[in-house]
């Protein structure tokens, strides 16, 4: 009996050993396997930490710039001279052109002619290759001379002759400035526009007048 318990308290003492034995390994992985962790974990945080202070770095970089610009703009709109003011009327939009010469067309027929001539004169002005340019200009002419304001109208006849010479309102405002001329007594300048009406447009119906004109002169 004394041998079955010296025996079972062997086999006891036995397994207790086995088991503390074993137990220790799993205690020590374990322990390992935390301080793997807790290095990758500050690990990560380090990386984690130095990726947000490159983002700072960033953001303060960039509001340096917009705080750089927004200074250097105040200072050039310090330096920029202020714009003189216009003294001239605004130039006509091409698309309105056509608009602008039928109201100082308008005007004229109402006998409104200073109005007509300033719409006249802005188109020609504004749009010196347009098609209507040459008309604006022989109707402003046309609208100082219906006012007796003959060195105006030939000053705009003269910038019909000498800008379109081959348009249609040439020949009629060479044949103006004679008849303008005429008007203001100066007979050889009449004379001489009248001539050049027939030698630089023969056979045109401003031809017809200039010769009518030089007849009733000659023959008063």
């Amino acid at each position: 009996m004394s041998i079955k318990r010296i025996a079972w308290g062997g086999l006891c003492a036995l397994y207790f050993f086995v088991g503390c034995t074993t137990a220790q390994p799993d205690q020590s992985t374990r322990r390992a396997m935390t301080e793997c962790s807790l290095a990758d974990t500050c690990k990560q945080m380090e990386e984690l930490q130095h990726r947000l202070s490159v983002v700072q770095f960033m953001v303060d970089s960039h509001e340096k710039a917009i705080l750089d610009l927004k200074r250097s703009e105040r200072r050039s709109l310090q330096t920029i001279p202020p714009l003189p003011k216009r003294s001239e009327p605004e130039p006509i939009m091409e698309a309105s052109v056509a608009d602008e010469y039928n109201r100082a067309f308008s005007a004229m027929k109402a006998a409104q002619y200073a109005e007509a001539a300033s719409r006249f004169s802005a188109v020609a002005r504004s749009y010196p290759s347009h098609d209507l340019a040459d008309n604006a200009l022989y109707w402003a002419g046309e609208c100082f001379y219906a006012e007796k304001k003959y060195n105006e109208a030939i000053s705009a006849f003269n910038q019909v002759v000498e800008q379109y010479p081959t348009q249609g309102k040439a020949p009629d405002a060479l044949l103006k400035i004679g008849f303008a001329c005429l008007s203001l007594g100066d007979f050889e300048g009449a004379r001489h526009h009248l001539n050049r009406v027939i030698q630089e447009y023969p056979q045109s119906a401003a031809d017809i007048k200039a010769r009518q004109k030089l007849s009733e002169m000659r023959n008063p």
